[in-house]
């Protein structure tokens, strides 16, 4: 592909997170081809300051809406011998689960947006799907008990988003982890629930502009790839949504550690307690913003959003 710099604004594909991440493939000995979940997405590079896919940390977007709609899930049957796909099916998720490639002729995959899917592995038709809710990112696998087929896949989903999801939008399904175990002639899969998300920490307080200004590149730095870049979904505590007690006990839990039984390390050796009060500062102002529907993070109209247009890599 070609030189990636910072001198020339673009848009590349694929993008840092590739067009095939850790979610294993698979191989069928009697078709020949390999199944892969892949993705066909870009980045913006080249723009004053950092970029998140197609937007920059301060929401301004970068690209024409066409090409946002380029992004795409893969499912890909490769033909290794020929060096080409076999077929291929469009997905509307981009972080979809590994493949398990089954004798009886069945691609088998669970999906971001909560399905598990079989597609007939010698051209890709759908075959069945069943709905669990909960996103899936682990590969099937199959085995057999006194000569009864089983599959199972683990549920629980993490992974990347381009972007918040559309709103308004349905309450997400619950994220929690389970065990999935299918079996002709099986009963029925229980979806998982939806569960609201919580509302927007609910003070209106005006934050200080230099406190906002000097908290934003201290978010990115050391909390964002985690908590959200530009509002996505994740697995983390989105920290617009954080309860008084999280206000009230912020740098208790950023710097004093309260929260390291549950992975929340302290972070004192980086931030001091000025900074720390900066940080809240831009979460509660982002999240004023959010409530009262202003898409932009504050610093949005600093500048106008810089357009690039693809710059396609060839691989």
């Amino acid at each position: 592909m070609p030189a990636i710099t910072r001198k020339v604004s673009g848009w590349y594909s694929p993008p840092p997170y590739g067009g095939h991440n850790w979610m294993p493939m698979s191989f069928s000995p009697k078709t020949g081809l390999v199944y892969v979940p892949a993705r066909d997405i870009g980045w913006v590079w080249g723009v004053n300051g950092p970029t998140w896919f197609y937007e920059g940390y301060d929401l301004a977007r970068l690209t024409p809406e066409d090409v946002r709609k380029q992004s795409r899930g893969i499912l890909l049957a490769w033909n290794p011998v020929a060096g080409k796909p076999a077929w291929s099916v469009t997905q509307d998720t981009l972080s979809n689960g590994g493949t398990l490639a089954t004798g009886g002729g069945l691609v088998v995959q669970g999906t971001e947006d909560g399905y598990i899917r079989f597609h007939d592995a010698r051209d890709g038709k759908l075959l069945h799907q069943i709905l669990v809710g909960t996103g899936i990112v682990a590969p099937p696998m199959s085995y057999a008990v006194d000569g009864e087929q089983y599959i199972a896949v683990a549920a629980g989903w993490n992974g990347v988003k381009t972007g918040p999801d559309p709103q308004p939008s349905p309450a997400p399904y619950s994220n929690a982890s389970r065990l999935l175990v299918l079996k002709l002639g099986g009963g029925p899969i229980r979806v998982a629930e939806r569960r609201p998300l919580s509302e927007f920490y609910a003070d209106d307080t005006p934050q200080s502009s230099a406190r906002v200004t000097a908290g934003k590149p201290l978010y990115f730095a050391h909390c964002a790839i985690c908590h959200g870049l530009v509002g996505e979904d994740s697995v983390f505590p989105d920290l617009r949504r954080m309860s008084p007690g999280t206000y009230e006990a912020f740098d208790s839990i950023v710097r004093g550690g309260l929260l390291r039984a549950g992975g929340m390390a302290s972070f004192a050796d980086v931030l001091n307690a000025e900074a720390a009060e900066n940080i809240r500062a831009f979460i509660v102002d982002w999240a004023q913003r959010s409530r009262h529907g202003i898409a932009d993070l504050p610093a949005a109209r600093e500048r106008p959003a810089q357009e690039v247009q693809p710059r396609q890599s060839t691989l």
